[in-house]
């Protein structure tokens, strides 16, 4: 072989190599990255056990489909998870029913994401106040006799209470001039009523006294 050949075979060789060594290699596979774009909750505020929404978006950014737990914590005790799968460059929006009796401010965290919402104790229900004297109705009979002992009077009377839950207690005849108060009944409840009979008593104009029971208080 002449100078000329192993000079042309030289440079064919040489190229070669060269070749081989500046090859690029192939691409290496880019992993997922799972992120948290955002986390709602809706309403921020509720009473004791009220349902809350909860909104969140999550992306997969990365350049590899996998597969994800979404786990959500109230105050750093977990609350509900889901299992996901992403594609590359998927974004998934999961929904959540959440409830919550303790009341004060709540913290709910997805991955590093969070957000905070209220739990308020319900208003005091408005105590009902004692009913007017409309709901009472007396019916009576009352006259008079002369006895050994001069003049006296008897009373026939019906107390009717026509309320439908609260009760009357302590009910008193009253006769006007006089000191003292007769019993009638102890307590006539809700559309009950008592019949107070008794002779021999002062005469004079005659009422009752009375207090009203809630029902609450039985």
């Amino acid at each position: 072989m002449n100078k000329l050949a192993l000079a042309i075979l030289a440079a064919i060789l040489s190229t070669g190599l060269l070749a081989s060594c500046t090859k690029t290699p192939p691409q290496s596979k880019i992993p997922a990255k799972i992120v948290v774009d955002s986390i709602m909750l809706s309403p921020k505020e509720v009473a004791p056990g009220q349902k809350i929404t909860v909104t969140a978006q999550m992306s997969n950014v990365g350049g590899s489909a996998d597969n994800f737990t979404a786990i959500l914590y109230v105050d750093e005790v977990e609350a509900m998870r889901e299992a996901i799968t992403l594609s590359c460059n998927e974004t998934r929006t999961l929904i959540w029913g959440l409830s919550e009796s303790k009341i004060g401010q709540h913290t709910a965290r997805l991955v590093s994401k969070t957000a905070q919402f209220t739990v308020v104790a319900p208003p005091a229900s408005k105590k009902e106040g004692p009913p007017d004297s409309s709901y009472i109705q007396v019916d009576g009979d009352a006259g008079y006799y002369v006895g050994t002992g001069g003049k006296s009077c008897f009373y026939i009377i019906s107390v009717h209470n026509n309320h439908e839950t609260w009760s009357l207690k302590n009910v008193k005849l009253v006769v006007q001039g006089a000191n003292q108060q007769w019993d009638i009944a102890d307590l006539i409840g809700p559309l009950d009523s008592a019949t107070f009979n008794k002779p021999s008593l002062p005469c004079g104009r005659y009422g009752i006294n009375y207090e009203w029971q809630a029902p609450e208080e039985k």
